[in-house]
């Protein structure tokens, strides 16, 4: 940018109106009383959410130090539990596997209890493992 001598310079310069740097220094005192009140909203609204993320963890916890193990119905797919603990297809996983030799060697006599075997071995991943090392044994 080129330098304008000072007699230039001062045509450049107009005078304000009235009341004009009044009106521009009212705009920023407005402004900066706004923000303060916008940051305690945003303060407000984190506390909020974060004591509301607090009580739900808090009362996680405590549902799951309270729950009794006998709210479980049974083991998760790929997961394992003690043998005996679940019962699927109306049998427990102790008669499937006591049931098992005499189920590979079809003389079980019973077909509502052939059945339960059955639909014990679909839904329990460990009893179907013990079921199917025997089978190749």
């Amino acid at each position: 940018m080129t330098k304008l001598p000072n007699n230039e310079q001062d045509k450049m310069w107009a005078r304000c109106p009235a009341g004009a740097i009044q009106k521009v220094a009212d705009s920023a005192l407005v402004t900066r009383r706004v923000q303060p009140a916008t940051n305690l909203q945003r303060r407000k609204l984190l506390v909020g959410t974060a004591t509301a993320a607090g009580v739900a963890v808090l009362g996680g916890v405590a549902y799951l130090a309270t729950r009794e193990s006998g709210q479980d119905v049974g083991p998760r797919r790929g997961t394992f539990a003690p043998i005996a603990s679940y019962n699927f297809g109306g049998i427990s996983c102790i008669e499937v596997a006591e049931a098992i030799p005499a189920y590979i060697g079809k003389t079980i006599d019973e077909e509502e209890k052939i059945e339960k075997i059955q639909k014990h071995l679909q839904l329990c991943d460990k009893c179907r493992m013990v079921y199917e090392r025997q089978l190749e044994s």
